[in-house]
């Protein structure tokens, strides 16, 4: 998926129709691969942090690790070369988020912060071209961090963890791409059309970048003001949407958050209605984040069956045993604000994103 922006009309024709992907899974695509790499980069840190007693680090360890989902179908150089970037960023955002924690600010000012860091990196995103799209994970990476309970050398251990995870992550991919390459091992993805990615123009980049900032800032500041306490839920759901790359595949991707998540919550409700702790916690996530990217790829909704727990259990990782009705209707409710706010910031920028001379100049 890229964000190459056609023009195309909102109207009933265009966008009901697509109502039938909710139900549509697509090819597998290799995806094992990926969530093979996903799965050892996250569980490798976090089983060294339980055996260490550490536990209440693995954030740190977790957020870095998702760069390993980057670039699947790109050619060895470019994986590597893609998921070296987007790690120094994460690294910069996870200790820039922690530090920010550790201050006396108030909560309005790390949101402010979010909402900054969504615009900025959906302008980088878009001008690298990085697949998967999007500022979704660097988002996440700032906001958890900056929302995590700072404790003494917080920032230290935030770089330590998130630089040794982002390394590990880079040599398990060059390791698995190259076991690969040898054994001539070839995706269902390869027998599709070449999936590349497409730098859209300063113009739409910019509008991605606006609306993502302004949809993380409203919901954030929304969630603050409402005293929910997981502010960054909604930050996060209100930026997905954008990297659909038509307003109808955007607002199917709203209805696929809505549904997902749904579904999510339910399983959460049984995963969760003992507290997890210790080693069940490790393998939890880590089973939770590989079936995410085994589906992401294939049907939104989903991998939001599978991410929604996931994103809650990480909760219990700063050992806090949160309450559990509580947490799932805040997290309702986060979602809800999110996917409202920028559905509302879609159709407003309809047009700019879409002006009716596109192709006739």
């Amino acid at each position: 998926m890229t964000h190459l922006i056609r023009d195309e009309p909102i109207d009933r024709p265009t966008v009901f129709p697509r109502l039938r992907e909710f139900r549509t899974v697509g090819p597998h695509a290799g995806a094992h691969r990926v969530a093979a790499r996903l799965g050892l980069s996250v569980l490798a840190p976090m089983l060294a942090l339980w055996t260490t007693g550490h536990m209440q680090w693995s954030s740190y360890a977790l957020l870095a690790a998702a760069i390993a989902v980057y670039e699947r179908n790109a050619t060895f150089a470019r994986r590597l070369r893609t998921q070296a970037q987007v790690g120094g960023c994460q690294i910069a955002l996870i200790t820039a988020g922690t530090a920010l924690s550790g201050t006396a600010a108030p909560t309005w000012v790390a949101v402010l912060a979010t909402a900054f860091v969504a615009g900025g990196a959906t302008l980088l995103a878009d001008r690298r071209g990085w697949l998967p799209p999007g500022c979704l994970l660097f988002v996440f990476a700032f906001a958890v961090s900056a929302s995590t309970a700072a404790q003494p050398g917080a920032v230290t251990i935030a770089l330590s963890l998130s630089t040794g995870t982002v390394l590990l992550t880079l040599v398990i991919t060059a390791a698995t791409t190259a076991y690969d390459a040898t054994n001539r091992l070839r995706t269902a993805q390869s027998k599709l059309a070449p999936h590349t990615a497409q730098i859209t123009s300063w113009r739409l980049s910019l509008t991605h970048a606006a609306v993502c900032l302004v949809a993380a800032g409203a919901a954030g500041i929304a969630s603050v003001a409402l005293n929910l306490g997981h502010w960054y839920w909604a930050a996060v759901a209100a930026i997905v949407p954008v990297v659909g790359t038509t307003t109808s595949s955007q607002l199917l991707r709203a209805g696929h958050r809505i549904l997902g998540t749904t579904l999510g919550l339910a399983l959460a409700a049984g995963l969760f209605w003992h507290p997890p702790s210790g080693l069940q916690l490790v393998v939890e996530l880590s089973v939770l984040l590989i079936a995410t990217e085994l589906v992401v790829a294939r049907n939104y909704s989903l991998a939001m069956v599978f991410l929604t727990p996931m994103t809650i259990g990480m909760v219990y990782l700063g050992n806090v045993q949160p309450p559990l009705v509580a947490t799932l209707q805040t997290r309702t409710v986060e979602t809800i604000i999110g996917v409202a706010t920028v559905t509302v910031l879609i159709l407003v920028t309809h047009r700019a994103r879409h002006p009716r001379n596109a192709h006739h100049p």
